[in-house]
């Protein structure tokens, strides 16, 4: 198994385990965001090396699981190209961190759909987004993104 995947699935389930039951959805994904930066911050970079490399043969790591009936699913994608989406709905809340590089969001107005806010995530931020939020998204070349979805 993939270092940075034992790493990760070990600080998931300590992270969830100190997370009281009641806190669900976003709130739940926010302390999850929180934690994990703190933790991936002083990875070793050998660590990422090895993770950057599976990555580059493979594309994209996922993964599910339930940690005391909360179910939820990461996926890790590496962007060789720079990638975009225009407009998509959110279909779940939604965890993205920005491992290496950076991505570029731009977050909709549901009810006056010409007004937006722009904003660049870099490594070691994330963002939570509620669903039905309506986005654009522009990942740059090289980026490392991990993305965390409740279920």
């Amino acid at each position: 198994m993939n270092p940075f995947i034992e790493f990760l699935d070990n600080l998931l389930i300590e992270i969830n385990n100190s997370i009281n039951e009641k806190i669900v959805g976003i709130n739940y994904l926010e302390v999850i965001k929180v934690k994990l930066i703190e933790k991936l911050v002083v990875l070793d970079k050998n660590i990422m090396q090895d993770l950057k490399s599976e990555l580059m043969n493979q594309g994209t790591l996922s993964k599910k699981q339930v940690f005391n009936n909360r179910p939820i699913s990461y996926n890790i994608n590496y962007y060789e190209k720079s990638a975009s989406t225009i407009k998509q709905s959110i279909q779940k809340e939604t965890l993205n961190i920005v491992l290496e590089g950076s991505k570029i969001l731009s977050i909709f107005d549901k009810y006056k759909p010409n007004k937006s806010v722009k904003f660049t995530i870099i490594k070691n931020v994330g963002t939570v987004i509620s669903h039905n939020t309506i986005i654009s998204e522009n990942t740059n070349k090289k980026s490392i993104i991990l993305s965390i979805t409740t279920e």
